[in-house]
């Protein structure tokens, strides 16, 4: 069975993409295609903030990239997003400090090593139709 936030349109990556055809944690292994800054307002910060966005090849989902993520990748291609364009980093589900308050969450990390190996492509997976419907939205 689908993770709930998959039946979600959501345009970002989040740790419920990264998942195996079982709904195991997997590693993926992504080329960066595009790094960006963008204003993004979420129910929480209701003001449009500057969040740093990677776009991945192969990916139809981009990735909010948080600080943390963002001085991995510095740590292994250095500052300059521009040098970071082409380069591969794993993805994979870790705990995160709750946005929302007490605890962890499982959120989208950066591995701390370059891969070794090609990117890989990052599937989408499809927001289920019938609930889709019943939310009054248009299945094509």
């Amino acid at each position: 069975m689908p993770h709930w936030r998959t039946l979600i349109e959501k345009e970002f990556l989040g740790a419920w993409d990264l998942v195996d055809d079982e709904m195991r944690p997997r590693e993926i292994t992504v080329t960066i295609e595009a790094v960006k800054s963008e204003a993004l307002k979420t129910r929480e910060s209701p003001a449009a903030r500057r969040r740093c966005v990677l776009t991945f090849t192969r990916a139809h989902k981009r990735m909010i990239a948080n600080t943390t993520n963002c001085e991995i990748i510095e740590a292994m291609y250095g500052s300059n997003v521009r040098g970071w364009v082409g380069k591969r980093v794993t993805l994979y589900q870790g705990d995160v400090k709750n946005p929302k308050g007490k605890g962890t969450v499982k959120g989208v990390r950066v591995r701390p090593t370059i891969p070794a190996g090609p990117g890989e492509e990052l599937k989408s997976r499809d927001v289920d139709p019938a609930i889709r419907a019943a939310q009054g939205f248009r299945c094509s």
